[in-house]
């Protein structure tokens, strides 16, 4: 964000044109809470935003709380594991896994979801998402895998769609150490990790037939560099004209997409693979099936949608889900409502994907 979300949000407009584009009241309210520091100004300094998040984010309460949780928490424990591939290529892991207790047997295999942070590519790591991933393990009675991929400025692609490629490979090969079920593996993505998990979806669908993945769940992913938006996310009712627009009053606008995106691709000629820029890919015909969640006054918001609608229209079993009144960073209040029913939401769609208890 341009400007960080403080504990004075004077200028966010009450009402707007519509239901969709009000800003969530519980929400903002949710986040004044928390009493967030200012963070950098620059959207694009990658060290501020580092920084930040290990002083101002990492100690914030980031559990979930969904309105219905079906499970009591399980004791979850973390293993961090280093995966090499090619030439010189090594980044880390965090795997999250539950213990089984109750009526079920404890060694049966489980379900697996990797999860991709947000972050803009820049910045964010697994261990700042704890609390989230401890959580999603203990509800969902599957085995976490936090991926670490390499950041840039310092690794921009392929090397962060590599690694998180890689991360799939890596829990395939190693179903059996980490007491996963091959056929049940899904990805979690949120913003610039929605990005990758989209990336990864498509590729394996390129690579593999049927494809590995059981299902893809993205969160206010970046689909598409604001430059090459197809004409109808151009309009400036549009979501990433229309909010941007308020950028300089409105502090839960994101802003400095084109840059980052540029950073990230390693330059604009990189806009043009599939896997950099999932929404002007053509969807694979056995493309897992999708859950894409986006926010009401999210500037991504249109992208979401379009990404939705262009695999829906080519057979893809998708879900779409548009949360009024929410901005990039719905998750950030847990005790937002926003946020509760967006878990509920999660869990249920991951709980139906591996058939188990909801």
């Amino acid at each position: 964000m341009s400007t960080a979300i403080t504990d004075s949000v004077p200028a966010v407009p009450a009402t707007a044109d519509n239901v969709i584009n009000t800003m969530d009241k519980n929400f903002i309210e949710e986040v004044v809470k928390l009493h967030l520091a200012p963070g950098p100004t620059d959207p694009l300094d990658h060290i501020g935003a580092r920084e930040w998040l290990e002083k101002v984010y990492r100690p914030l309460p980031k559990t979930p709380k969904p309105i219905r949780c079906v499970r009591q928490p399980s004791v979850v424990t973390i293993q961090n594991v280093t995966v090499t591939y090619g030439h010189g290529g090594s980044f880390n892991i965090r795997v999250y896994q539950p213990q089984i207790t109750g009526p079920e047997d404890p060694t049966r295999s489980l379900p697996a979801v990797l999860a991709y942070h947000g972050g803009g590519w820049i910045h964010g790591h697994s261990e700042l998402e704890d609390d989230v991933y401890r959580f999603m393990a203990s509800e969902t009675q599957s085995v976490v895998v936090g991926v670490d991929y390499r950041l840039a400025p310092e690794h921009p692609f392929p090397v962060p769609h590599d690694d998180s490629y890689e991360a799939l490979n890596h829990v395939v090969a190693n179903a059996s150490k980490y007491g996963v079920d091959i056929t049940r593996i899904a990805l979690w993505g949120a913003s610039a990790g929605g990005n990758l998990a989209a990336g990864v979806a498509l590729r394996d669908a390129h690579e593999h037939n049927p494809t590995r993945i059981r299902h893809v769940s993205l969160i206010a992913p970046a689909l598409c560099p604001p430059s090459l938006a197809p004409a109808e996310l151009s309009v400036p009712s549009a979501s990433y004209p229309h909010f941007t627009s308020q950028s300089k009053s409105n502090p839960f606008v994101l802003t400095g997409a084109e840059d980052l995106w540029e950073i990230y691709a390693n330059g604009r000629e990189n806009f043009s693979n599939p896997y950099v820029t999932p929404l002007l890919s053509a969807p694979a015909p056995n493309h897992c099936p999708m859950y894409l969640a986006v926010g009401g006054v999210d500037v991504l918001r249109d992208e979401g949608i379009a990404y939705a609608l262009t695999y829906r229209n080519a057979g893809c079993d998708v879900q779409l889900e548009i949360i009024p009144g929410a901005p990039h960073g719905m998750l950030a209040a847990n005790d937002a409502w926003v946020s509760k029913q967006y878990w509920r939401n999660q869990l249920r769609v991951l709980n139906v994907a591996f058939h188990t208890a909801f």
